[in-house]
């Protein structure tokens, strides 16, 4: 799955300042290609593979007049197969196929709460960052938010948006989910949270992309 353009980068980052113009809050979007790399999936595509072609080759050989099977060309037939099935373990809706719907959930919460961190977003002077963390190959959205923020917005309401994101990025539109996402989540903070006097900047207004 392809990540967003520059253009759509651009536009979510822009979306990020209008809503932080309103509120105190620090909006961080996150853009992952995977929260985890599923070696068991490309495992299992490998071994399918080798499985399917190696019944192939001995069905082929026998089909007609109970030939031999030729070790040699056997033996060819499952090392093709093998990197045919290392091909095919990078294209994303193969690999799900042996990705549990909940191992996928789990592995993007993990990740989301990991960035969460590593980014600095229990940081800033009121404790008022929200990460909104994107993985693309498991279609999932995770919305973090600091204590600042959790105390006066219920769990229902990150829950609605993350249900907004994902539905776009199932629909291939992701950007517009996202920036949707960030205005709704800029008005809903200037309730409770509005600018400060001096309204500074903590966290840079950029997407971050994590191949």
């Amino acid at each position: 799955m392809a990540f967003l353009s520059a253009k759509q980068l651009k536009d979510i980052e822009n979306a990020v300042a209008a809503a932080e113009k309103k509120t105190c809050g620090e909006i961080v979007p996150m853009i992952a290609r995977s929260s985890a790399g599923y070696s068991a999936a490309r495992a299992c595509l490998i071994i399918t593979g080798f499985i399917v072609c190696s019944l192939v080759y001995i069905y082929k050989a026998s089909l007609w007049g109970a030939q031999p099977v030729k070790v040699s060309e056997l033996i060819i037939w499952q090392a093709l197969s093998m990197a045919l099935g290392g091909v095919l373990s990078n294209i994303p809706f193969l690999r799900r196929i042996y990705v549990s719907q909940k191992r996928m959930t789990a592995e993007a919460q993990r990740a989301a709460k990991t960035a969460f961190f590593h980014l600095g977003l229990t940081e800033t002077a009121g404790r008022t960052g929200i990460l909104i963390f994107i993985s693309l190959f498991e279609k999932r959205a995770v919305i973090i938010a600091d204590k600042g923020i959790n105390q006066n917005v219920t769990p229902g309401y990150w829950q609605q948006q993350v249900s907004g994101i994902v539905k776009g990025i199932k629909t291939g539109k992701t950007a517009e989910a996202i920036i949707d996402a960030i205005a709704q989540i800029g008005d809903k903070l200037a309730e409770k949270f509005p600018p400060l006097t001096e309204n500074i900047n903590e966290l840079p207004n950029h997407v971050r992309v994590q191949a």
